[in-house]
């Protein structure tokens, strides 16, 4: 197969961490309310630790997802017969 499958990762799991790490981030952001600085502190490095691992763990199910799509196709890709047309003289 001519697709490198790197760069399709890499795109997959860049948008899916992102999002992901994001909606992470609004979460804890969302049901805690700093008083302080230091809290504010503490949130901002629970928010970056948190979203970290979320889009961590994201990269790792997409590329999964990812190889198994193309370890589909390449199946797909081997069985299929190409017709090829009869020539008419």
């Amino acid at each position: 197969m001519i697709i490198n499958t790197d760069y399709v990762k890499k795109g997959v799991g860049f948008i899916a961490g992102a999002s992901v790490g994001t909606v992470a981030k609004d979460i804890v952001r969302n049901n805690y309310t700093p008083e302080t600085k230091l809290q504010a502190v503490k949130l901002f490095v629970a928010c970056a630790v948190i979203g970290g691992m979320a889009a961590a763990q994201a990269r790792v199910y997409t590329d999964s997802k990812v190889d198994h799509f193309f370890a589909k196709f390449e199946e797909v890709e081997e069985t299929q017969e190409i017709p090829v047309p009869e020539t008419q003289e």
